[in-house]
């Protein structure tokens, strides 16, 4: 009888651990599946961390701000264009000159998220996820990358590539805001 229950909890207990790897396999390939439908994809290795730190959300509001703060400058660059007089023109361009520095300047969070990012396991930061780290095949070409699920749900809500892709984007709207700075500058010193 003692055999027969070892057996029994034994059956269940590798039962139990093939089906955590099937089903965490199945997460990532659902998620791959939806983001990329044409592709084919085969898990080669699937690692599960409990305790993963993700900037997703520092780095959606920073993304957000950028793109608003780079659309109001444009809009009063464009206002400071339109003043009936040279002086006011120099004025207002000066102003939006002054405004374009201070938020191409105002990387601190950028330098964060950059530091983060480079840091591919995320260390020392606190815990906010859980996720996989995944080797994978794509239509033949081997990637690795870390999907993180969401905070509610068995299911992924980004990957680390794509916080990076965020990351770069945001790169790239501090890049105009600093285009946009010298344009004012320029405008605010040689005012037709």
């Amino acid at each position: 009888m003692k055999k027969v229950l070892f057996l029994f909890i034994s059956i269940i207990v590798c039962a139990s651990s093939c089906s955590t790897g099937t089903k965490d396999k199945r997460i990532v390939l659902n998620y791959l599946q939806k983001n990329e439908p044409w592709s084919t994809f085969t898990i080669v290795d699937i690692s599960k961390r409990d305790s993963l730190y993700s900037p997703f959300q520092v780095i959606m509001s920073l993304s957000l701000s950028k793109a608003q703060r780079n659309y109001e400058l444009n809009k009063q660059l464009s206002a400071a264009i339109e003043k009936p007089t040279r002086i006011e023109r120099r004025a207002a361009a000066g102003e939006v000159a002054k405004q374009a520095l201070a938020e191409y300047r105002d990387c601190g969070l950028l330098d964060f998220i950059r530091d983060v990012l480079d840091n591919s396991t995320f260390k020392d930061k606190p815990a906010n996820r859980v996720g996989y780290f995944v080797t994978y095949e794509v239509n033949g070409v081997l990637k690795e990358d870390v999907f993180f699920l969401e905070t509610h749900e068995p299911a992924v809500g980004h990957t680390a590539s794509e916080l990076r892709k965020e990351y770069d984007d945001i790169q790239k709207t501090n890049s105009d805001i600093h285009d946009l700075w010298l344009e004012a500058l320029d405008l605010s010193k040689n005012a037709y």
